[in-house]
């Protein structure tokens, strides 16, 4: 299934590499409980409508591990934040969700922000455990979609799924998803906890593609059994290996764990072979001077484009440049494949493609987080693998 890649690896969630070498190693993403004990970023969240302090609300940085909760009197304190670009997130049930850009090297002063109560959608489906309600028609799919498929997916639970809701348009045969909560997921395959803030969440089953929005805070498991540990550590790794988040972070670095990856994009040719029937075939001469089945042929390939698409290897300065702020941004035309040869193991070799949407510019930061988390379509490989049950946090360090 094609997918629109929206956080995911913050998800977006966008993915050669030799580890024969142990010396060439990704430069370290420090998390946020050792990024620098000065940066604190304050703030104040009411209602709107009526200008009242909103306690209890999830303060946090997306997809990191780093959050708060507002007190009694609406305020918050975020510690440790990291150094560049991040996206805060401030949630509370029954209102919208409001995000903010920040950069850690210059943190905004005390914030005021008004939450906007949201609008209850009456034309939901509501979750019920017969198979009429919307969870026994279309759980599979979204779960399927959501969560994913691949191994890792049967240790990965909603433990909070009746908060989900169901709607499906039969004029535009799509399905549409939301939540009335946080989604509470749990990942005992690489040892998470998640609180998942669902935004938004679309099936088109007429062009099979998926579309999902959301912001998810991470919270490590903890176990005394060094066998899980390892397991986990293990699973986070092959998680990691040839993920989009991998791919970005490596172009941000443009590091020998890009090795792995290789990279082509469509261009415009002549076409070698309408050029060559040219040299030997004359449509003004009598069809008697060339056999019957060549001519056939000369004529089809005379009726061709004078052009051809042919793709080409790029390397990564031929799509990434730098901006004066520290980020990177990834642009190309076309669409970007991206094959990952796996060299620790026996799999085939794993193709995705990438493109721009809107003919967008894609900011790269150094985690491998990426803006705008709308603008990357991502299908094959990523499409399939991509999901929350591989989701990992920015701050992931292989070891």
């Amino acid at each position: 299934m094609k997918k629109i890649l929206l956080l995911l690896s913050g998800s977006l969630f966008f993915i050669a590499v030799s580890y024969a070498r142990p010396a060439a190693t990704l430069p370290a993403i420090a998390r946020p409980a050792i990024a620098r004990p000065d940066t604190v970023l304050t703030g104040l969240v009411t209602d709107s409508a009526n200008a009242k302090a909103i306690p209890g609300c999830s303060v946090y940085l997306n997809n990191t591990s780093l959050g708060a909760v507002t007190r009694s009197d609406g305020t918050f304190l975020l510690k440790d934040i990291p150094a560049g670009k991040s996206t805060l997130i401030i949630s509370a049930i029954g209102y919208k969700t409001f995000t903010l850009d920040i950069d850690g090297n210059n943190l905004p002063p005390p914030l005021k922000v008004r939450l906007r109560q949201r609008v209850t959608q009456l034309s939901a489906v509501t979750v019920e455990p017969s198979t009429k309600g919307g969870w026994g028609r279309y759980g599979k799919d979204f779960i399927d979609n959501f969560i994913g498929t691949t191994a890792n997916s049967w240790f990965c639970s909603i433990r909070n799924r009746k908060a989900l809701r169901f709607y499906f348009s039969k004029k535009d045969n799509r399905l549409s998803v939301w939540a009335t909560e946080p989604l509470m997921i749990e990942n005992t395959a690489l040892g998470y906890d998640l609180q998942y803030q669902l935004e938004d969440f679309s099936l088109d089953y007429n062009t099979q593609t998926v579309l999902y929005l959301g912001y998810p805070l991470f919270r490590e498991l903890t176990t005394d059994r060094k066998h899980r540990e390892q397991r986990w550590i293990d699973n986070r790794r092959k998680a990691w290996r040839g993920s989009l988040h991998h791919f970005l972070r490596s172009l941000y670095y443009d590091c020998p764990f890009l090795r792995n990856f290789s990279m082509e994009l469509p261009v415009m040719v002549m076409n070698p072979e309408k050029l060559r029937i040219k040299g030997i075939f004359n449509p003004a001469f009598s069809p008697d001077n060339y056999p019957k089945d060549s001519l056939i042929y000369y004529r089809k390939i005379n009726a061709d484009s004078n052009y051809i698409v042919e793709r080409r290897p790029v390397v990564t300065n031929d799509i990434v440049g730098d901006t004066k702020n520290g980020s990177r941004y990834l642009y190309f035309s076309g669409t970007l494949g991206i094959t990952w040869r796996d060299d620790k193991s026996a799999l085939a070799d794993q193709y995705s493609e990438l493109k721009l949407l809107a003919d967008s510019t894609i900011f790269i930061e150094a985690d491998g987080n990426y803006y705008p988390t709308k603008a990357l379509l991502a299908t094959g490989y990523w499409s399939f693998t991509e999901k929350i049950c591989n989701l990992l946090p920015n701050y992931y360090q292989p070891e």
